[in-house]
């Protein structure tokens, strides 16, 4: 049976692997967050509460949805024609979901860790990994 999750020690030995805190950050993130990297990578600064221990983790999967003009009935975005009323939907009725945030606690260690990155660190970003998707899944 093939494994679906990591045991808790597992990912301690991953966060403890790299030898820059940069790289243990990220790891620690993903594992204590819950979030996708492509929306650790997303996370600035100032999303951070430090004093109440939390992150603001904006969803970045969004779904977007054709929109019927003639009777506002919504269909995924390849229909060319609406269920409910049979009329053909051009690209104009295309409305993109609201995106979604959420607050997450975070433990101090890993806020003292993230801080200690921020007063190391030589850019200057308002991102708190400045890095791509690709970059970041790259550390993992």
């Amino acid at each position: 049976m093939l494994k679906t999750n990591l045991e808790p020690d597992e990912i301690e030995r991953m966060i403890q692997a790299p030898d820059n805190l940069r790289d243990r950050l990220i790891i620690r993130l993903l594992s204590r967050l819950g979030c996708r990297v492509s929306e650790l990578v997303s996370i600035n600064v100032d999303d951070i509460d430090w004093e109440r221990e939390l992150m603001l983790i904006q969803h970045l999967k969004r779904t977007i949805r054709k929109q019927c003009p003639k009777c506002e009935h919504r269909m995924g975005r390849k229909h060319n024609f609406c269920p409910k009323c049979g009329a053909e939907v051009s690209n104009t009725g295309i409305a993109e979901e609201k995106a979604k945030t959420r607050l997450v606690s975070v433990d101090s260690v890993t806020l003292e860790m993230a801080q200690e990155y921020l007063a190391k660190r030589t850019t200057k970003s308002d991102k708190l990994i400045p890095l791509t998707r690709q970059m970041a899944w790259s550390v993992v």
